[in-house]
């Protein structure tokens, strides 16, 4: 009897905790839907990355030999650092004139035009390659506008939809929670289609860019090669 007994009091201990585990169960997976029901989805704001061309390691250093270096701002401007190949010439220069012989001194003149040529050219393609990012950029911009004006006036619609449901006292909570997936669904689709929208034009504005970027480092190697072919010259008359 004794063992009957235990053995009806701990069946029923088991009993209560599992339905009390299963009441924590049922609470928990309740409080979780609740969480799901009031995360919400915000509609895309930051469009800065959408008309910025994102350099590699590799890039900046080609940047970085054609005269060019990121400011404080990670924009790209001139550097005011010279090359190696301008201040090798330089030296040259320096040589030459201090060696002070016809030969030398005719070496040293024909190399600092070779020099001035080489800032020019190189300052010619840091423009044209700065002129054609703006314009890029601005075309780019101008082509994201009206999407992302779609984008507000959907993200606007939702919301004023959703606060009409939500401030309603009149509203119970299931008509709450389906306003809030239903807002969240409207933002996703509107996100959505500014993201598909937009792909051509960020396609184009990142193949424009990478052409001005190409244009730029062959005019920059150019003028390398160029200038060291003068300095090269210009040292067998020391």
């Amino acid at each position: 009897m004794k063992k009957a007994h235990k053995s009806i009091i701990t069946l029923s201990a088991l009993l209560v905790f599992s339905s009390l585990t299963s009441t924590s169960a049922y609470a928990d997976n309740d409080n979780e839907k609740e969480k799901d029901g009031k995360r919400m989805v915000a509609p895309l704001s930051s469009f800065n990355n959408y008309c910025t061309k994102t350099l590699s390691k590799n890039e900046e250093n080609q940047f970085k030999e054609s005269g060019m270096s990121k400011s404080r701002t990670q924009g790209l401007v001139p550097s005011e650092m010279s090359s190696s190949k301008a201040r090798e010439a330089q030296n040259a220069i320096r040589k030459l004139t201090a060696k002070n012989t016809p030969a030398a001194t005719a070496a040293a003149a024909v190399l600092t035009t070779a020099l001035n040529t080489y800032n020019t050219s190189r300052t010619t393609a840091i423009t044209t390659y700065n002129n054609m990012a703006t314009v890029l950029k601005s075309q780019c911009e101008s082509a994201l506008a009206p999407f992302k004006a779609t984008l507000a006036t959907a993200a606007t619609t939702a919301k004023n939809t959703l606060n009409a449901v939500t401030v309603n006292a009149a509203s119970t909570t299931m008509q709450k929670q389906s306003a809030r997936v239903a807002y969240n669904a409207a933002i996703t689709l509107a996100n959505t289609t500014f993201v598909n929208a937009s792909k051509v034009a960020v396609t184009s504005f990142q193949n424009q860019m990478n052409l001005a970027q190409v244009n730029l480092f062959n005019a920059s190697q150019q003028a390398d090669q160029i200038l060291k072919n003068a300095v090269q010259t210009a040292k067998l008359s020391l």
